[in-house]
């Protein structure tokens, strides 16, 4: 997924997710590029915004939506369970802001796996 969404020169790399309980699945996400290391002094392509994440119903529309409006889909349907149908797809805005589409709350789609 981590391809889909930066590119295959991603070899390596590290999140966490960090989740509020306020019952509508708002958290933080924090990242660390392992392989290749980001050089120090040089931010380029991680400083600042990186991505923002909505959850709906429907990411399939949501997708569609998106790129009719001008923006465009970056990767196909993802299935983050087995057996479970919680997906998530990544889309990029007009100005290259890249949005991520879930189709349930982060600690569900990440939980540990039961």
């Amino acid at each position: 997924m981590t391809n889909d969404l930066l590119g295959g020169h991603i070899k390596k790399m590290r999140n966490a997710h960090l989740m509020a309980d306020n019952g509508v699945g708002s958290g933080i996400e924090l990242f660390e590029f392992v392989e290749p290391k980001m050089p120090k002094g040089e931010s380029r392509g991680y400083e600042g915004f990186f991505h923002i994440c909505l959850i709906s119903d429907d990411i399939e529309k949501l997708a569609d939506d998106i790129a009719a409006s001008g923006g465009k889909r970056r990767s196909d349907l993802w299935n983050t369970w087995e057996n479970k149908p919680y997906y998530l797809i990544y889309c990029e805005d007009p100005f290259g802001n890249i949005i991520e589409l879930y189709s349930r709350s982060t600690e569900l789609m990440y939980r540990n796996r039961d």
